[in-house]
């Protein structure tokens, strides 16, 4: 269409976003390293994609 402008979604380039990134990342190293599992572990595998929390899918 002659009237539509496609732009880029840029919104985790503020400063806000990408210190969530940075300390949502630190956490997840410190929780594995500490308690041997993530909250955010998300397993994939053939197709499907389960919740860690439990263990390990596989």
């Amino acid at each position: 269409m002659p009237n539509v402008i496609v732009t880029s979604h840029q919104a985790f380039l503020t400063e806000e976003a990408l210190s969530n990134i940075a300390k949502t990342t630190v956490d997840n190293v410190y929780d594995v390293l500490v308690n041997g599992q993530c909250a955010n572990e998300l397993c994939y595998r053939f197709g499907d994609t389960r919740d860690c929390k439990n263990g390990k899918c596989f």
